[in-house]
């Protein structure tokens, strides 16, 4: 609505809400103006009944205009407790099934009006909101819904056929949260949900969602309502379904030799054995009547007819129960895996079928088939992820089953026609293989994704028309006439051949997300063969500087997260053997510096170690550093006494000579200290071995390998450097020679004595 609409007071509006006069006003002004809380609180109690008395009165009019107003006024005025809490409410109510009950005057239920739909589904959303709005109360309930609701449930149920999709909607909040009183209409539910997936014709029309919808309630209904145990009525229910599909499937073995597949065979073992009289099937649709010879068209009821059974199986799966329940998950991936691996490669059409349509119509169904199980196969992937890895390895070999192959020069190819003709068949083999990929560490089996990755970079090419094709298909214009005029097809084929990338059909984007993120999952995963990387890494880059507009310098949106996702796992998983090349340069160039994981590569900014000392370690390093300073400290005060020594003996250096022979007094002091020291620290060093340390708290022993060496230890020996000297002083050129030094001989004796 525009911000220039104004709000008509209560007293205004009165008039206009009688009969046609309505249609000379603004319908959007008046319901904006109902709504707003000023109109009705401001409004006396007799404008009030005034308002809903006109307000029925349209829902009770014979004119499908009136009704649809009536509809959206009760919405309006809803909205208002002063009016939901007033008496007139459950005439409104009443009004509204009656609308229902006479299928708005609809006689003819195949060639209904478009109006007269219109109106069924506002009255149903009217329903809708009044339920949830007196939903959780309970003197509103008891008043207002209680008493109407049977009426509402029989007529809602009497239009599922006109008006499914908001009628199925309605009827499956009342079953789940108003199951005591829906007990009894419970048989008739279940009888027009039935009547309405059996009709092929209504089937046809409806869409994907409404029919997950039917099966849903249908599955609800079918043991929620029963008064038996849950748990085993369920398991029942599943068993049935499980032989009516396996009855279908037994249809394909009038047209195909199944026995040539041992797969099929095991297989459809595996499932619940049929009984022996087909009576006492508890058969959930109507049973199949097919019959080729007529029309080829009959083999599609089979495919369709397994679809309808496996989303019924995949609603059973999404039902709440009260009790635990047991799944045979194994039937339900055999089931899977029989869908998805039925091919002409292993079960050709038999011989005595030798109609070109029949044949081609078989073959299609059978690529129906193929979709069919590999979406079930992803249903159960979602639902029971990690109970499916035991048997990873059967689901890749189906899924690689899956993609066309053919013969040549005795080599098993891809048959590139049939991979570009089903690509969607081929979407879902790489969605299932994603899935599988991204709940495993590794995938040690690398020759399971070479097809797929070849097809994957097939079905993402662009289509380019093929133009011999296109010209054969012409016919020529002959020779007859004049001949001088141009052909007009030969104008359009111009355009082919000057503008072919006008012409290019590209891959979707949803087609290339999936490619992408398989392509992410197999590198991340696998080992992949140089081969196959290289051809990932190439389709990588080329696709990235495509869209090198949405990579926003490596920020990552919506769009282009499977692009830089990619790209990381190029840089990161890089091809194992035989590349000796890098695309880091290329790829940091397109995602920029903003990257993290880009930043990382190249600039690395390795974290600071950090590392626990042993204590024997340190205990070592502490004596060696203090020997080192006890050695300087002696060697200074050794040269100090030399100095000392020297300066004193200065005038008496010819009257003494020093014996070499002997060690003197301060050399034997020298030694003795050296010695002792070296002794302390030898013992401080043993009791460190002996009496472990306790070590800081958050700091741990760091555990040593010891290797034997060949180390020689060289003992501790006395420098003979002053011996040495000593000896040369005997020489005649030297300078000077050191006077003995006498122990207690000093001259402060000598000047007593003078004395």
């Amino acid at each position: 609505m525009s911000k220039g609409l104004h709000i008509v007071p209560l007293e205004c509006i009165l008039p206009l809400l009688e009969g046609d006069q309505i249609f000379g006003a603004d319908f959007a002004v008046i319901l904006q103006s109902l709504a707003k809380p000023s109109t009705i609180d401001g409004a006396s109690k007799t404008d009030i009944n005034h308002l809903c008395s006109r307000v029925n009165n349209y829902l009770l009019s014979k004119k499908t205009s009136y009704r649809w107003i009536g509809c959206k006024l009760f919405v309006v005025i809803n909205l208002h407790l002063k009016v939901m809490m007033s008496n007139q409410t459950v005439n409104l109510v009443g009004s509204l099934v009656k609308i229902l009950e006479s299928h708005c005057y609809i006689d003819d239920f195949t060639c209904s009006s478009q109006q007269q739909l219109l109106t069924l589904n506002s009255c149903c959303e009217a329903l809708d909101f009044i339920i949830d709005r007196i939903q959780s109360k309970p003197a509103l309930t008891r008043e207002i819904l209680t008493p109407k609701l049977p009426s509402i449930i029989n007529g809602l149920i009497s239009n599922i056929t006109l008006i499914p999709q908001s009628a199925l909607l309605v009827l499956r909040k009342l079953l789940t949260k108003k199951s005591t009183t829906f007990r009894p209409f419970g048989m008739k539910f279940e009888s027009a949900l039935k009547t309405l997936l059996n009709n092929g014709d209504n089937l046809n029309k409806m869409s994907t969602p409404l029919i997950t919808l039917a099966l849903h309630c249908l599955a609800t209904i079918s043991f929620t309502l029963s008064r038996e145990d849950q748990g085993s009525l369920w398991r029942s229910r599943i068993d049935d379904l499980l032989i009516e599909t396996k009855s279908v499937l037994s249809i394909y073995e009038e047209i195909l030799d199944t026995s040539e597949d041992e797969d099929f065979e095991s297989r459809y073992k595996s499932l619940p054995r049929l009984p022996e009289d087909i009576s006492q099937l508890n058969l959930v649709f109507e049973p199949l009547s097919i019959d080729i010879s007529e029309s080829s068209l009959e083999v599609s009821k089979i495919s369709k007819r397994i679809e309808l059974l496996t989303r019924y199986i995949t609603a059973y799966l999404d039902v709440t129960t009260s009790s635990a329940v047991r799944i045979p998950l194994g039937q339900f991936i055999c089931l899977a895996e029989l869908l998805a691996g039925m091919n002409l490669r292993f079960s050709s059409i038999k011989r005595d079928i030798r109609d070109n349509s029949t044949r081609s119509m078989i073959r299609l169904s059978l690529k129906d088939l193929n979709q069919i199980g590999i979406a079930f196969l992803c249903t159960l992937q979602k639902r029971f992820l990690f109970d499916l890895i035991p048997h990873y390895y059967t689901i890749f070999s189906t899924l690689d089953s899956c993609i066309p192959v053919k013969t040549h020069k005795g080599k098993a190819i891809l048959d590139v026609e049939e991979v570009v003709e089903n690509s969607e068949l081929e979407v879902s083999v790489l969605t299932a293989a994603t899935v599988l990929l991204s709940m495993m560490h590794t995938f040690s089996d690398s020759s399971l994704l070479t097809r797929m990755i070849d097809s994957a970079l097939l079905i993402v090419e662009p289509q380019v028309p093929n133009i011999d094709e296109v010209t054969k298909s012409t016919p020529s214009n002959g020779k007859n006439g004049k001949g001088k005029k141009k052909s007009g097809n030969m104008a359009s084929f111009s355009d082919l051949i000057a503008h072919q990338d006008l012409f290019t059909i590209n891959a979707s984007r949803n087609t290339l997300v999936k490619v992408r993120k398989f392509f992410t999952a197999a590198l991340s995963r696998c080992e992949l063969p140089s081969s196959s990387t290289l051809k990932i890494l190439r389709f990588s880059v080329l696709d990235a500087v495509t869209h090198v507009k949405s990579l926003h310098h490596g920020k990552r949106t919506p769009l282009n997260k499977s692009i830089i996702k990619l790209l990381e796992a190029d840089v990161l998983y890089p091809a194992h053997q035989g590349v000796g090349i890098s695309i880091l340069p290329i790829i940091s160039s397109l995602l920029g510096g903003e990257n993290t994981i880009m930043s990382l590569l190249n600039n690395p900014r390795l974290p600071v170690v950090s590392t626990v000392l042993d204590m024997k370690q340190k205990l070592k390093e502490e004596s060696e550093e203090e020997s080192d300073e006890s050695e300087e400290e002696e060697e200074e005060k050794e040269e100090k006494v030399k100095v000392d020594a020297m300066d004193i003996s200065g005038d008496t250096a010819n009257k003494r000579k020093l014996n070499s022979d002997e060690p003197s007094n301060v050399e034997k002091a020298v030694k003795r200290i050296r010695t002792e020291k070296f002794r302390r620290v030898q013992e401080e060093a043993d009791k460190a071995k002996e009496v472990p340390m306790a070590l800081p708290e958050g700091v741990h022993q760091v555990e040593e390998t010891y290797v034997e060496t060949s180390v020689t230890i060289t003992k501790f020996t006395e420098p003979a450097e002053a011996d040495s000297k000593l000896d040369n002083d005997d020489e005649d050129n030297s300078d000077f020679e050191l006077p003995p030094i006498i122990a207690g001989d000093d001259d402060d004796d000598d000047d007593d004595d003078n004395e």
